[in-house]
C-alpha cells in the first residue's frame, strides 16, 4: 500500500511540476534570448540594410522597396549584405534550435498567431530588438 502512495504522490507532482504554462515572463525571456541570436546572426549586416527591414513595418513589398533603394546606393554593400542575410538564415536556425531545447518545459493552451502575438508584444518593448521585431513579423505575415 505504502509504495502505491508513494508512486501515485511521485506521478502527480512530476505532472503539476512539468505543466509549466508560458507567463507573460517567460514571453519576456524568450524575446530576449531570441533578440540575441537575431543580433549575434545579423551582425554582419549594414546598418541601412537594418533600418529598411525594419522601416518595413512588416510589409513584404514595403521591405523590397527599402532594399533595392539601399542597393541602388551602395551596390557593394548591397552584395555583402546578401551574403550576410544569406548566412544569418544558417546560424539563427541553430540558435533558435537551441532555444527550443531551453524553453521546451513551458507549455501554452494558446494557438500559434495567439503565441506570435504575445511573442511580438514582448519583443517590440524589449531593447535594441527593432530587428528581431521586424523579422520575426515578416516571418508572420508571409504565412498569411
Amino acid at each position: 500500500m505504502k509504495n502505491v502512495f508513494f508512486l501515485t504522490l511521485a506521478v502527480l507532482m512530476t505532472v503539476l511540476f512539468a505543466c509549466n504554462m508560458a507567463s507573460s515572463d517567460d514571453y519576456d525571456n524568450l524575446a530576449v534570448d531570441m533578440c540575441a541570436c537575431i543580433n549575434k546572426s545579423s551582425s554582419n549586416i549594414s546598418p541601412a540594410m537594418k533600418t529598411a527591414i525594419i522601416n518595413s513595418n512588416g510589409d513584404q513589398e514595403k521591405m523590397m522597396v527599402g532594399i533595392q533603394a539601399t542597393m541602388s546606393e551602395n551596390p557593394e554593400q548591397a552584395m555583402t549584405d546578401a551574403t550576410a542575410l544569406e548566412s544569418m538564415g544558417k546560424e539563427t536556425e541553430k540558435c533558435i534550435s537551441s532555444l527550443e531545447k531551453k524553453y521546451d518545459h513551458i507549455y501554452t493552451a494558446d494557438k500559434e498567431d495567439v503565441v506570435q502575438q504575445k511573442l511580438l508584444k514582448a519583443l517590440e518593448k524589449a531593447a535594441d530588438c527593432k530587428f528581431t521585431y521586424a523579422m520575426l513579423k515578416l516571418g508572420i505575415n508571409s504565412k498569411e
